[in-house]
């Protein structure tokens, strides 16, 4: 099986778990706060390795398909999304990491626009999905980036995630199989 595919595959069950994680902390958040919290950061640690493989198959597919603007923003939104990853768990509320959070917020918001324009360039092999797919992305990130900065629960931003997440992995799964050699 090739990497592609490999990663389409391990993304579409880690997706799996993490709508099942989120459910279940919600549902538990009013019974048992700490299986809750808990349950949480397992959901974190889950959607890292989740955007981290995605990236890394749209690294594989931009230089497949010699795509600079998705490989250098994939490797930049792999370090934001880390940077994200250490600041969820510091868990300081201090005004430095709120500032520092907000700071990565920001940028986490641009470059992921800007993936989503490289998204959308993949027109030419996946044609109305990718433009579909980059346009929700735009959407989920805007969304996402104000709900986590003005606060709130960001319903609209992780529906769109969601079905953002479930466009990419089936971009993945289409990549594996016109691009047989990776």
């Amino acid at each position: 099986m090739k990497v592609l595919k490999k990663i389409a595959i391990i993304t579409s069950i880690l997706m799996f778990l993490s709508i099942v994680i989120s459910i279940v902390s919600s549902v538990n958040i009013q019974k048992n706060i700490n299986l809750a919290t808990s349950l949480l950061k397992i959901g974190i640690y889950i959607n890292f390795l989740l955007f981290i493989l995605i990236f890394i198959g749209f690294i594989i597919i931009g230089k497949k398909v010699n795509n600079r603007l998705i490989i250098v923003l994939s490797y930049i939104l792999i370090v934001f999304n880390l940077l994200s990853l250490i600041m969820n768990l510091l868990l300081t509320y201090s005004l430095y990491t709120v500032v520092i959070n907000y700071i990565i917020q920001i940028f986490t918001l641009l470059f992921g626009i800007l993936f989503a324009v490289g998204v959308i360039k993949l027109r030419r092999y996946f044609g109305a999905l990718s433009i579909t797919t980059g346009v929700l992305i735009i959407l989920q990130y805007i969304l996402s980036t104000l709900s986590r900065i003005l606060g709130g629960e960001g319903i609209i931003s992780g529906s769109l995630s969601i079905i953002a997440t479930i466009l990419v992995i089936i971009i993945l799964f289409k990549a594996s199989n016109k691009f047989k050699k990776y």
